[in-house]
């Protein structure tokens, strides 16, 4: 949806941008086993605020971006700690938090899911709106928040589960 906006910004063609977003999805990827390494020992609480302060810094670096490098580092972060880190994360705190819960597991997924589907409209409407990275730079705000906000229901409902 907002290929085109980035093609146009930076004056380079189709082709460039969709191998830099190819590279940058496939580079993002080979981390993911030493983020699973990382989940493993630090535990998902701790994985969560690190992958997601890092996410938004990589929202804010992608807002910034300037020409075809710093567009295929943006890429790479935005692949491999967006989709692929933060994508691993949650489905390691939904299967372990959710094993006694599993009709709230389906509904937290169907959440997950909604949210993946409205994304990219969102992000068309404020291109439209706001214009070039304002959408990116919008999302470095609303994922720190919205990552506090769940920590927050799990701590809660854990403690709740817990005195009963």
């Amino acid at each position: 949806m907002f290929l085109d906006k980035i093609i146009a910004e930076l004056g380079l063609s189709r082709s460039v941008v969709s191998l830099l977003y190819m590279l940058g999805t496939l580079t993002g990827s080979f981390s993911l086993p030493f983020i699973g390494r990382f989940i493993d020992r630090k535990g998902p609480r701790t994985a969560v605020a690190a992958i997601a302060s890092l996410f938004a810094l990589a929202c804010v670096g992608m807002g910034l971006v300037q020409g075809l490098v710093t567009l295929g580092l943006g890429f790479i972060a935005i692949r491999g700690l967006g989709q692929g880190s933060l994508g691993l994360v949650s489905t390691n705190v939904i299967n372990l938090w959710f094993v006694r819960r599993r009709s709230i597991s389906g509904l937290a997924t169907t959440i997950a899911v909604a949210g993946t589907a409205f994304g990219p409209v969102l992000f068309a409407l404020g291109f439209e709106q706001f214009g070039s990275y304002a959408p990116v730079l919008g999302l470095a705000i609303v994922v720190p928040f919205a990552i506090a906000l769940t920590a927050l229901w799990v701590e809660i409902a854990q403690k709740t589960s817990s005195a009963a």
